[in-house]
């Protein structure tokens, strides 16, 4: 949390600098937030870097972290900074989902209906959406009402 302030206060490079080293440490120690919040930082156009980024949202999916999972699972599916995967993206955005993630249950049903490694079973898809909805995200009733027609 003291990087996040150290982020929102930084107007310049040595602010950004110290924001960067003191989530290093937190991550370095283990704590999967500070890993996702560097895979994000870095996953970003100011700081694109996918290789760091990838390795954070790995570190912190291996340790359950919903978010990571999700992020990560959405660079396998579509290829960005690793090989495309579609068995990966689905067993990472299922775990993603379990924890009540409506991005990773919207992009189950969008590959779902895609039939992107997964079988075209519209019940499953449609299943996923209404909880996404429900958690305040608008492509998930789109997409429901779309496979309702």
């Amino acid at each position: 949390y003291l990087a996040e302030m150290f982020f929102a206060e930084a107007t310049d490079d040595a602010g950004r600098k110290r924001y960067i080293e003191l989530l290093e440490s937190s991550a370095n120690g283990g704590c999967a937030t500070a890993q996702y919040s560097l895979g994000y930082y870095y996953s970003t156009i100011d700081s694109l870097d996918l290789k760091k980024a990838i390795l954070w949202y790995e570190k912190g999916a291996e340790q359950n972290h919903a978010q990571s999972q999700c992020n990560l699972a959405d660079k396998y599916e579509h290829g960005i900074g690793v090989d495309q995967n579609y068995g990966k993206a689905i067993h990472l955005y299922k775990m993603s989902a379990k924890q009540n993630i409506p991005e990773a249950m919207y992009a189950l049903a969008n590959m779902i209906k895609k039939e992107k490694d997964l079988v075209k079973d519209l019940k499953l898809a449609k299943a996923y959406l209404p909880k996404a909805g429900e958690l305040g995200y608008e492509p998930a009733q789109i997409l429901l009402d779309q496979l309702c027609k």
